[in-house]
């Protein structure tokens, strides 16, 4: 193995894009820099197929949710954070663990348009998988 090159978080499924990813430090919007320190950076991949989280003390939790899964997401800025290209995107889902995530990081308008296109697309691949299999129970 190359020491030079970085492990990815999470092996990426076959066929899914990465639409964003990233660090987060959750509770220390104003000081990130002490955030480290009190076990609060999150690091996210958000693909085409799911969004996976490694949390926690030493990043002893990971967590997945499906985007199919995911029941709406919505974008918030203040007036402030406008002016520093940052906002806050909720994303409600169905996983009993993580029922809401919220990121918050710079470039988050387009960052929350990409992502309401993968979320659209997931959606859309379920519902053309449902046509088929109703389709072939029919034949």
């Amino acid at each position: 193995m190359d020491r030079g090159k970085q492990e990815p978080l999470l092996d990426t499924d076959a066929g899914s894009d990465i639409v964003w990813e990233g660090t987060t430090w959750q509770g220390f919007s104003c000081a990130p820099c002490f955030a480290p320190l009190c076990c609060s950076v999150w690091k996210w991949r958000i693909t085409s197929q799911r969004i996976d989280l490694e949390h926690g003390c030493c990043g002893s939790d990971v967590d997945s949710v499906d985007l199919r899964r995911v029941i709406d997401i919505h974008f918030h800025r203040s007036l402030l954070q406008m002016c520093l290209n940052r906002g806050t995107i909720t994303i409600h889902s169905s996983n009993d663990e993580l029922p809401q995530l919220n990121l918050t990081t710079f470039g988050t308008k387009e960052l929350y348009h990409d992502i309401k296109d993968a979320w659209t697309r997931s959606k859309q691949r379920m519902s053309d998988q449902a046509g088929r299999d109703a389709a072939s129970y029919f034949e």
